[in-house]
């Protein structure tokens, strides 16, 4: 059962972060080297959500509090670079605003990935003290993440 949970989630965030990537690569009308690199790093970055939440799943089938600490911990990390890696290109792309549509990048669009690593971070600091807690604000990022694509979408959907 934990294979399968954390299969789902984590299945729920790599779709996420394809919506994210798709949606908003629509409107880049051209590429540099530079970008090419950001987003292949991004690509990386979501790699590594396998691994972690192998180490998710192990942690929670024999629910060893210093396996689900470590376990949660790496997630988190993971987590924190792939924010990192959409405000990379967030960032690059509103310094470079020749490369896409006008105005794909809000002000709210641009701090969401720092909100999430906020919530990361935070995940990693609860984890010294409840794992459980770490747990759900594990899950809350993800969460989060969703409510920023559907706020990044529905203004294209009207």
């Amino acid at each position: 059962m934990p294979l399968l949970i954390t299969y789902l989630t984590s299945y729920f965030y790599v779709g996420t972060l394809w919506l994210f990537h798709h949606d908003y690569f629509t409107h880049v009308k051209r590429t540099t080297t530079a970008l090419n690199i950001l987003n292949l790093i991004l690509s990386f970055t979501a790699t590594l959500i396998n691994y972690s939440m192998s180490l998710v799943a192990m942690a929670l089938r024999t629910l060893n509090h210093a396996d689900m600490q470590v376990a949660f911990i790496v997630y988190d990390i993971v987590a924190l670079l792939i924010s990192l890696s959409y405000w990379l290109i967030y960032h690059y792309l509103s310094t470079h605003p020749q490369l896409t549509d006008h105005g794909i990048t809000s002000p709210t669009q641009r701090i969401d990935p720092l909100i999430s690593g906020l919530i990361y971070g935070s995940s990693i600091l609860v984890s010294w003290l409840n794992v459980w807690i770490a747990g759900v604000l594990l899950l809350l990022g993800i969460v989060f993440h969703f409510i920023a694509y559907l706020r990044m979408r529905l203004p294209a959907m009207h």
